[in-house]
């Protein structure tokens, strides 16, 4: 009717719905090790494991160790 095969008309359709899906898995997959990763930092700063400074600009900076050597507890 339309001059395509449909078993080709059909494996078009469903490597398209899977190109898709891969595609948005990958972008909310992204986005989920954003927030893990913010969550550890966070509980390591939280827990004083990670010693840090607010910024100017109000950002939270990682404080390195050599600074931290010249620093007394």
């Amino acid at each position: 009717m339309f001059g395509i095969d449909p078993i080709l008309a059909t494996i078009i359709t469903a490597g398209g719905i899977f190109i898709v899906s891969y595609l948005i898995n990958r972008q909310h997959f992204r986005l989920q090790y954003e927030k893990i990763i913010e969550a550890t930092i966070d509980h390591l700063i939280k827990d004083g494991y990670i010693a840090t400074r607010k910024a100017k600009d109000g950002d939270i900076e990682l404080i390195t160790i050599k600074e931290l050597k010249d620093v007394d507890f």
